[in-house]
């Protein structure tokens, strides 16, 4: 089955939607990173909003990060969405059991980076509060850029989903109240369509954008990397006399770059 993102909107253009299935990139993440149950939930979470974020970007080019730290900063989960409908992610948990990491995960930061090709990229950051990340979601678009958000996230029936429902500049109080009505009343568990939800929601659907887990790291990049170090790094590990391996952190590919390779690079 594959992933993907639908885009709607309503007939009087008050109200627009993105609703997003991706099983097979969620389970690719967790099979990749080998991700416990507790992090694979937020791990699916961020790479939904992710997805979905970058559909909405004016911007093709964009490049959205999401960024999830923990309260002690011990866990760190970072999603990225590129153009295409292209995702990766990665993860550094440590090694604290469920419980610990459930503890670290309730209270936290969410971190959005979106690098549209400008010399700096946006940052913003919400807090996260008992390990709803949903509420943070609808908290960076009310701060950052004025914009009432519903988000819904489920993985009823071992199908990872995303709703965002935003209300537009021009809807209506009536709309509003509508509109808030109909997501109290929704019952997500029973649906298992996503065009039913918005359908539900008196919505059109207007564009679908195909995702899936894909990492686009190669060894040119990794080589252009090792050259960032310079070349009196780069000396001493050559002078170490042991090929170097390094590893993607988003697919955990890894390349070796033996002596010869190093001497290379430093010319």
């Amino acid at each position: 089955m594959s992933d993907y993102i639908l885009r709607a909107i309503d007939n009087k253009s008050e109200i627009r939607a993105f609703a997003a299935i991706m099983t097979d990139t969620c389970q690719r993440a967790q099979k990749i990173h080998a991700l416990s149950p507790v992090v694979s939930s937020d791990m699916n979470k961020l790479l939904i909003t992710a997805a979905i974020m970058q559909l909405m970007e004016k911007n093709d080019d964009a490049l959205i990060s999401l960024q999830l730290s923990g309260r002690e900063n011990k866990v760190n989960l970072n999603a990225v969405a590129t153009a295409d409908g292209y995702l990766k992610c990665s993860a550094i948990v440590g090694t604290m059991n469920e419980k610990n990491m459930q503890s670290e995960l309730k209270e936290g930061f969410l971190k959005l980076v979106r690098d549209i090709g400008m010399r700096e990229p946006y940052i913003s950051t919400v807090q996260v509060k008992d390990n709803n990340l949903g509420q943070a979601v609808q908290d960076y678009y009310a701060q950052s850029e004025q914009v009432e958000s519903y988000v819904i996230f489920s993985d009823n029936n071992d199908e990872y989903m995303g709703l965002i429902v935003q209300l537009l500049p021009n809807a209506k109080a009536e709309t509003i109240e509508n509109l808030k009505k109909q997501f109290a009343e929704l019952d997500w568990q029973n649906i298992s369509a996503l065009g039913a939800i918005l359908e539900k929601l008196s919505l059109k659907i207007v564009d679908k954008q195909m995702v899936k887990y894909k990492c686009n790291c190669s060894r040119e990049q990794m080589g252009k990397a090792l050259i960032s170090l310079g070349k009196e790094q780069l000396q001493s590990l050559i002078d170490d006399g042991e090929p170097l391996e390094m590893g993607c952190r988003f697919c955990k590919k890894t390349y070796t770059f033996t002596i010869a390779d190093l001497h290379d690079l430093v010319v």
